[in-house]
């Protein structure tokens, strides 16, 4: 399992990629991601259940789509939780696949859910040697994710989680206060309650 942090942006992208510049980062790549959420609940059954017990029986399909390339793959992802709900490590397991739109409408015809469609563009960027991604959400925003490296491996969940959060700190962004966001829970909530205001 590896921990990671995500956490808001509160600020345009020019100004987020000219404070990139002050701190001399490194640019490494932009790529776009499609993902879609798929679980043995129905919709129903949904609304009455946590977003840990929701990921936990949920896997989704993943486009990746680079500027010469496209690839896809389906992922589960587990999550360690602390009594306040941080994300303090995740284990992903992942298929590679041929086709992402074939598959969605496999399990689709399958009459499994798909809860969440959630596209973003991402800013891969290293600082001192650590990676982090600036993702532009479609519908939902902007935010920050960076996970473990391999100078931080022997910390326990917790002092990498806190040594992440000091880094993302040091970039000197507008940030929120949660540094476990829960993008997908994010979106299917706000399409939720979209839906129910037409």
């Amino acid at each position: 399992m590896k921990t990671e942090i995500s956490v808001q942006l509160y600020e345009n992208i020019d100004d987020l990629l000219t404070k990139l510049a002050m701190k001399n980062a490194k640019f490494v790549e932009q790529y776009q991601v499609i993902d879609y959420y798929f679980t043995k609940y129905s919709p129903i059954e949904l609304k009455s259940k946590e977003y840990i017990e929701i990921l936990d029986a949920s896997f989704l399909v993943r486009e990746i789509i680079e500027e010469n390339s496209k690839s896809a793959k389906i992922v589960h992802k587990a999550k360690k939780l602390d009594e306040a709900g941080n994300v303090l490590a995740e284990d992903k397991t992942s298929v590679n696949i041929e086709d992402a739109k074939k598959a969605v409408a496999l399990f689709k015809k399958s009459g499994l859910n798909c809860w969440c469609e959630m596209k973003n563009h991402s800013f891969v960027y290293s600082v001192d040697g650590i990676e982090f991604a600036i993702q532009e959400v479609e519908d939902l925003g902007t935010f920050i994710e960076c996970e473990e490296n391999n100078s931080i491996e022997n910390l326990s969940d917790s002092e990498k989680f806190e040594f992440l959060k000091r880094f993302v700190y040091s970039l000197d962004f507008n940030i929120g206060n949660n540094f476990s966001v829960k993008k997908v829970y994010m979106k299917y909530l706000q399409d939720n309650k979209n839906a129910l205001s037409h």
